[in-house]
């Protein structure tokens, strides 16, 4: 008999969270440069760093994903 090795759900939602941590800083960044404003990065810059991966992740293990 096998046995089959899983990954750990931890590495599933650490992945989750920091891919979602790359995209939001990339959209931020594109749409500074898209309407010509510096690329100031400020106290919203960092929140939404945080919140947006963790309300991502949230959303996931409320659905149910990470089982």
């Amino acid at each position: 008999m096998t046995q089959k090795n899983y990954i750990h759900s931890f590495w599933y939602a650490l992945t989750d969270y920091f891919m979602g941590f790359m995209a939001w800083m990339g959209f931020y960044f594109y749409r500074k440069s898209i309407l010509d404003q510096p690329w100031a990065i400020n106290q919203k810059f960092y929140l939404g760093i945080f919140l947006i991966p963790l309300g991502w992740l949230l959303l996931y293990a409320l659905v149910g994903s990470y089982h």
